[in-house]
């Protein structure tokens, strides 16, 4: 008997199309009167380093970020919203740097009731500040949109995210952050059921630089990095699920009696979960805002 070449085998298999299970187009594809709920939180913890003189004093840092939004969508172009009616249940941030003092802070969309139409936004409750801030808001999910190459892809393909869209969701995510460089890798590591959805596992790499406000102080140099899963589900047309793990590094200068410099380095965790169907769009008074712990930019003499 005649044993068919090894090598030969495995040729054919490398011509064989791809199942339509194997391949997909990652696009924005939503839909008119589509509504849904995002949950993001981002948490790190991790050390300060203050140096005055040559002395070091080191302490520990806090971040929190959380974000409750639901949203309708009232129209869409091309697969990407267009108009839609939203609204901000929770928004809200807290730091702790130590000696620099604590603080926590609502953001002026929390419990505010918004609306894009023709690119215009209307705002209805909401804190002081509301209109300027509905005004940097995007019709169409920043992330989704960045990842979404538009190409029929199979697993291990990889492609680069659009760099301005990337910059448009960091800046979403951290309030006071300018970027001025933005960049994200993009690999279609799957395709698998999540939370009843077929999706495309797709492993990111991202990288911000720019510059933030530390509660308020001057502006600083910082880089923020983020790397980890995003689950784009294809019959939603949008992004579910984000698992991700990165970090936020920056060096500020310390102004006044006693100048020096403080490194800030803190690990930080992104979880990001949707519930499709789903949107509470009653508008809500915010919730009441803590007194804010006013931050000490300089900080006693080193004994």
């Amino acid at each position: 008997m005649r044993l068919f070449p090894l090598a030969a085998l495995f040729a054919a298999l490398a011509v064989l199309p791809a199942s339509a299970d194997d391949k997909a187009e990652i696009k924005l594809n939503m839909k008119k009167g589509q509504k849904y709920t995002r949950t993001t939180e981002i948490k790190g913890e991790g050390k300060c380093t203050l140096d005055i003189g040559g002395r070091e004093l080191q302490f520990e840092a806090q971040l929190t970020n959380e974000t409750k939004m639901a949203e309708e969508v009232q129209d869409v172009k091309d697969g990407a919203p267009v108009d839609v009616r939203r609204g901000y249940p929770t928004r809200r941030s807290s730091a702790n740097f130590g000696m620099f003092g604590a603080q926590e802070q609502n953001h002026p969309l929390e419990g505010a009731d918004l609306t894009c139409k023709g690119g215009a936004w209307t705002v209805a409750g909401g804190g002081e500040g509301a209109a300027d801030a509905a005004n940097k808001e995007k019709a169409a999910d920043p992330l989704g949109s960045a990842i979404a190459s538009g190409k029929v892809v199979t697993a291990g393909n990889t492609w680069d995210a659009d760099k301005a869209k990337v910059k448009a969701w960091l800046e979403s995510e951290f309030d006071s952050f300018e970027a001025t460089e933005s960049e994200m890798e993009c690999k279609l590591a799957e395709f698998r059921e999540k939370d009843g959805h077929k999706c495309a596992r797709i492993e990111v790499k991202a990288k911000a630089k720019g510059t933030f406000s530390l509660q308020g102080g001057p502006k600083s140099e910082v880089t923020i990095t983020m790397e980890g899963d995003v689950f784009f589900a294809l019959d939603l047309g949008m992004v579910i699920v984000v698992k991700g793990k990165g970090g936020l590094k920056a060096e500020i200068e310390v102004q006044g009696d006693n100048p020096g410099k403080l490194d800030l380095d803190v690990p930080l965790e992104w979880t990001v979960g949707v519930k499709a169907g789903e949107a509470e769009l009653t508008s809500k008074p915010p919730t009441e805002k803590p007194k804010p712990v006013k931050p000490e930019y300089y900080p006693p003499p080193v004994r």
